[in-house]
């Protein structure tokens, strides 16, 4: 739930800003010629869905010390001049794509909290997870764009689920393509932020696979679900009885502005 406080006018001129993008380049143009149109306009409402995410959870870039500027959030353009035609070719087989944007200078503390003040449900954890630290999230110092399977409920097409969760993964490692990555901590919350902005969850009834986190002591598997809407980073074990509601989400990753 959006917190009522009010926000301090730095932070107003940043969401200003924001929304003064989101009139501006909201449209096909900025995906005209490098899509097809239906892709394009579900692409031009993630890119909104994206910065309407950052605003409500408060997570467009700060300055980190007096006399230095928050990075500027990418225009859609920008966003699509990251993506080169042939990656862009992989998404005709995604399954509803969307674009997410992970903002620099932010821990996964930041994530937390963020869940916390401006979700009603919070967000829950794993204790290994947490206990073993996984990668650090994306820090740099430009917002970093990526577009990612976003369906609600993924199926399972070109995916064995009589395989071990373990196989699974390694053999979603070795397709990947030219520019696709797998999912990480971070992008899942992103993606959880934006499901909750637009109003309907994704993995109520399934979860995602971190295929791009590593296995926490070498024998638990990170996974991300929503079960009654509450965003949850967890851990199975690889030959998990329930690793059929497994699912793996692709990710397309563009180069840093």
């Amino acid at each position: 739930m959006v917190s009522d406080q009010p926000k301090s006018d730095l932070s107003t001129q940043r969401n200003l800003s924001c929304s003064a993008i989101l009139r501006e380049h909201l449209d096909i143009e900025a995906v005209r010629g490098r899509v097809d149109d239906a892709l394009g306009l579900r692409l031009a409402y993630g890119y909104r869905l994206a910065l309407n995410t950052l605003e409500r959870f408060d997570l467009l870039d700060r300055p980190i010390k007096v006399g230095v500027e928050p990075a500027r959030v990418p225009t859609l353009t920008e966003i699509m001049d990251r993506f080169s035609p042939e990656r862009l070719s992989h998404l005709t087989d995604y399954q509803k794509p969307t674009i997410v944007i992970k903002p620099p200078h932010k821990t996964y503390q930041d994530y937390v909290q963020a869940f916390s003040i401006y979700h009603e449900h919070g967000v829950s954890n794993g204790p290994l997870i947490t206990s073993f630290g996984l990668r650090d999230p994306w820090s740099g110092v430009d917002y970093c764009a990526y577009i990612v399977e976003a369906a609600g409920k993924m199926s399972h097409r070109n995916d064995s689920l009589i395989s071990s969760l373990k196989d699974r993964v390694k053999y979603r490692k070795g397709a990947r393509r030219q520019g696709e990555c797998g999912m990480d901590r971070i992008l899942y919350y992103l993606l959880s932020m934006q499901s909750i902005t637009r109003g309907r969850m994704i993995d109520e009834n399934h979860f995602t696979v971190l295929d791009a986190e590593p296995m926490v002591v070498n024998r638990y598997i990170p996974i991300g679900q929503c079960p009654k809407g509450q965003p949850s980073i967890d851990w199975v074990l690889p030959d998990t009885v329930n690793g059929a509601r497994g699912r793996f989400r692709r990710v397309l990753r563009g180069s840093v502005g």
